[in-house]
């Protein structure tokens, strides 16, 4: 939102408050995308150009448990599209890894979906409802992440991570108490810098890109490997990373081929290293 709204008027929305106030351009207005007339709300009162929707309940273990996730995740942003199309606006969808079943790894765009938990089919479904359709980019990406120096959460007593987005903090709260922290060796991602993320979307917005892309980090790696890359950048002790085998309801090995995406939106994606050498600097500046 920060960066984006340099360029364009932001409306964000979510259906909780802001944990800090968002300075700059941005303006907020809190509702819940399962809300149609919040929807249609927003849609007659702003000019809204283009929708980048990004909500959806992100967790594995709730959307194979909770039925109303499919709301949420399907039925919501169905409704999305079709306002946005009704309006004119261009319809830009955030898709994940998980439409895949991790058997094979670095699939490409056209790749045949297989998810193998809900989370996963849910997003299949809305990709293959919207494909086709006018006006609509679907973006797929994988564990994005961010950084902050002195991060708190609920979540870091576990030693497992628990909030995807929490990664890097977790990793970081553990190491630097001392604590341990089990990451799976068997499970292969692309991982994604919001820096980067904002780059590709931002590319999206300008070309008015169509069709399935790829928005992610360009290198793949085992979430153990990633958390000794990241304990090294932020020089704490790796030796409390414990290798283990992955959850039965996470796909092995989703890493995404960028060649095609990166072709068609003229950016190289960036490599690992690159991304956390990023993050430690924006943190640094933003603190």
């Amino acid at each position: 939102m920060r960066h984006l709204s340099k360029e364009y008027d932001i409306l964000a929305t979510d259906r909780q408050e802001l944990p800090r106030p968002v300075s700059g351009g941005p303006q907020f207005v809190r509702g819940n995308i399962e809300d149609r007339d919040f929807l249609q709300g927003l849609f007659a009162k702003y000019k809204i150009d283009a929708v980048l929707h990004l909500a959806a309940e992100k967790s594995l273990v709730v959307c194979e448990n909770d039925p109303g996730a499919y709301r949420t995740n399907v039925l919501a942003a169905l409704e999305l599209y079709k306002l946005s199309r009704n309006n004119g606006a261009h319809f830009v969808f955030m898709s994940s890894d998980q439409v895949f079943d991790g058997k094979a790894g670095d699939y490409k765009e056209d790749s045949a979906p297989s998810p193998v938990n809900n989370y996963g089919k849910y997003k299949a479904e809305v990709e293959r409802r919207l494909l086709g359709l006018d006006g609509v980019t679907i973006c797929r990406t994988a564990l994005v992440f961010d950084y902050r120096i002195n991060p708190s959460s609920d979540n870091f007593d576990r030693d497992e991570v628990v909030n995807q987005s929490e990664f890097v903090d977790h990793v970081a709260a553990r190491l630097s108490a001392g604590k341990t922290i089990k990451l799976p060796f068997d499970e292969i991602i692309s991982p994604t810098y919001v820096g980067a993320l904002y780059r590709q979307l931002r590319v999206v917005l300008q070309k008015r890109s169509l069709g399935i892309l790829h928005c992610c980090g360009g290198e793949a790696i085992s979430r153990y490997d990633f958390g000794l890359r990241i304990a090294g950048f932020l020089g704490l002790d790796a030796s409390n990373i414990v290798s283990v085998t992955g959850k039965s309801y996470r796909p092995k090995n989703v890493s995404l081929n960028v060649s095609c995406s990166e072709r068609l939106l003229g950016i190289k994606y960036p490599a690992v290293d690159e991304m956390l050498r990023e993050m430690t600097e924006d943190e640094a500046d933003n603190g």
